[in-house]
């Protein structure tokens, strides 16, 4: 298998940038999207490029933060989300399509009595009364939606769509 290198860093912005569009070294003045540690952008001749921690240590949940990180700027970016064709027991059959907001909202906090959530993303489409509806995203990329949440989800009638990156 081949080894899969963090391509992904934090710049001084705060912004998730590639490791090819920054400059060479620690001038690239990045950190770690997981651990918030000091990277080093390794821009050699014979090594794929790719972001290495200063401190040399083994941050194990860098890429898959990364990943999740890039997949949220792409729905924010976009502003919109494709589904795959649906048949199955939770909903209606659909044929494939693409549901676009009018605005994203990332890790947006619900908090009430009866519920306690953060969702990935929230997609927010508005009518032309002025009516919005919100649409959960989450982003799945080594732990999907918990039973807590999916009952929470269920409970409260909140639209949701989970996105399996694995």
């Amino acid at each position: 298998m081949a080894n899969l290198e963090l391509t992904y860093g934090i710049n001084s912005n705060g912004q998730l940038v590639h490791v090819n569009s920054v400059a060479r070294g620690q001038a690239c003045q990045c950190i770690c999207p997981n651990c918030g540690a000091d990277l080093i952008a390794k821009q050699g001749i014979k090594k794929t490029w790719h972001f290495a921690h200063a401190n040399e240590s083994d941050c194990k949940g860098a890429r898959m933060t990364a990943l999740h990180m890039l997949a949220q700027q792409i729905i924010k970016n976009r502003k919109s989300v494709r589904l795959p064709r649906y048949e199955g027991m939770y909903a209606p059959p659909f044929e494939s399509k693409v549901i676009t907001f009018d605005n994203i909202k990332l890790e947006k906090i619900f908090q009430s009595e009866e519920i306690n959530r953060r969702p990935d993303c929230v997609g927010i489409k508005c009518d032309k009364y002025g009516n919005t509806r919100e649409i959960w995203i989450e982003i799945k990329v080594t732990h999907g939606v918990d039973q807590l949440k999916m009952q929470a989800i269920r409970e409260k009638n909140i639209s949701c769509i989970e996105i399996d990156l694995r």
